[in-house]
């Protein structure tokens, strides 16, 4: 996959400039770097991945209250997956 199919993955499921991938597939990355992150997505063997991800602004807000952001929270919105036609990749 080129860095345009990459940008336009992230793009079109909504993940904007400087926010924060908390989960993968229900796993806390948080402390994970790029490469990390990217060996365990390419080990998963699985068509689509599940990311949750926040804005700066929110992750400032409950790192400061000392809350837990997980994928269980009220305030979590699913979307859709999208299809990247060239790679044949979905992105949740």
């Amino acid at each position: 996959m080129t860095d345009e199919s990459k940008s336009t993955l992230a793009l079109c499921a909504g993940i904007k400039l400087f926010d924060r991938i908390i989960e993968c597939n229900g796993v806390n990355i948080e402390g994970y770097s790029e490469e990390d992150l990217l060996i365990r997505i390419n080990n998963f063997n699985v068509l689509t991945i599940q990311l949750l991800v926040c804005n700066p602004a929110t992750y400032i807000y409950y790192k400061t209250k000392d809350k837990h952001i997980h994928s269980n929270l009220q305030t979590v919105k699913q979307m859709r997956p999208v299809n990247d036609k060239i790679a044949g990749e979905f992105l949740f």
